[in-house]
């Protein structure tokens, strides 16, 4: 048997040595994927939350909310959400940025 057939073997062969090392790959990926959810709950800022309602008239009407700073909107149009939403966005840009002289 070559080296290379040999290799093969040992990479495809189901012994019982390999299976201990494939349950520490799925603990050590849970545990990462766990860590990146715990790091994103501790400190990712929730996101604006958008959604739509016709009113009885038939008329679309965009409503948004930012849990961050509690501000909403009711908007007539999804343009005006894509505003609305840039306008957050560049307000809490400008002010983490400010300098106190």
């Amino acid at each position: 048997m070559t080296s290379r057939q040999q290799l093969h073997q040992r990479c495809t062969s189901n012994s019982d040595s390999k299976v201990p090392h494939q349950n520490q790959f799925s603990i050590q990926l849970l545990l990462g994927k766990f860590w990146r959810w715990f790091v994103d709950f501790l400190y990712k800022e929730p996101e604006p939350e958008v959604w739509e309602r016709r009113d009885s008239q038939g008329n679309v009407w965009w409503f948004a909310y930012d849990p961050a700073t509690g501000k909403s909107a009711s908007l007539a149009s999804e343009q005006e959400v894509l505003i609305w939403i840039e306008q957050l966005y560049y307000q809490k840009t400008l002010g983490s940025h400010k300098h106190r002289w």
